[in-house]
């Protein structure tokens, strides 16, 4: 599969090509599909929206040179999607399915947590902060978003401290083929349609500007 991308400076805007073993599904998981272009319509947006406020691409492992074009993969696993930094001393670290223990500087008070991305937001003086998405694609018989799933975002947003005990997860939210809904502080599921990209990252530059670079 062969796709057209702009990612800032991972790609300059090159044709790329996407590996990924769910491609050669077809329509056969829709849903892993979905999910995966849910995960790199974050990625993309973050890079952009991060791009505009003065940050720079440190380092990435999502884009590799190979014959004749880029080719993009995903790293399950806690690996790292890209890193940015500003020269003021803020960094952002998106990572993917990053796993919170019961040990580390940030970890889970109860079960082990593995959130799909992970946007982690430092700088100097100031406490870190996360962002959390997770693309699901469900939709209750009301075609909002499944409680099962919202219950989940509970579930990182608490239970994800710091190791002093703060809470640290500024935003956990889905990304699902269904209406915008808020459901409180912190909270969030985002409406991501195929083929309304624009409106999808419309969505997550708003949470981004609340939580992240308005903050």
């Amino acid at each position: 599969m062969r796709v057209s991308c702009r990612c800032g400076q991972l790609t300059d805007g090159l044709t790329v090509q996407l590996a990924d073993s769910v491609l050669d599904t077809g329509l056969k998981d829709v849903p892993a599909l979905y999910e995966l272009w849910g995960c790199l319509s974050v990625i993309q947006t973050v890079i952009d929206a991060a791009l505009e406020q003065g940050l720079q691409v440190v380092a990435q492992g999502l884009v590799r040179p190979v014959p004749g074009c880029l080719l993009v993969a995903l790293s399950p696993g806690g690996g790292s999607a890209v890193a940015l930094a500003h020269a003021d001393g803020r960094r952002i670290d998106l990572t993917q399915q990053r796993p919170f223990t019961d040990r580390g500087l940030w970890q889970s008070v109860s079960f082990t947590q593995r959130p799909d991305l992970v946007l982690e937001c430092t700088a100097p003086g100031t406490r870190p902060r996360l962002m959390i998405f997770d693309p699901k694609y469900k939709r209750d018989d009301g075609n909002g978003p499944q409680k099962a799933d919202i219950d989940k975002m509970h579930a990182y947003r608490d239970a994800i401290i710091h190791a002093d005990g703060g809470r640290i997860v500024r935003h956990a939210t889905i990304l699902y083929p269904g209406p915008t809904r808020c459901f409180g502080p912190g909270l969030s599921a985002i409406s991501a349609l195929p083929g309304e990209d624009a409106a999808l990252a419309d969505g997550i530059r708003r949470l981004l500007a609340d939580h992240l670079f308005g903050a």
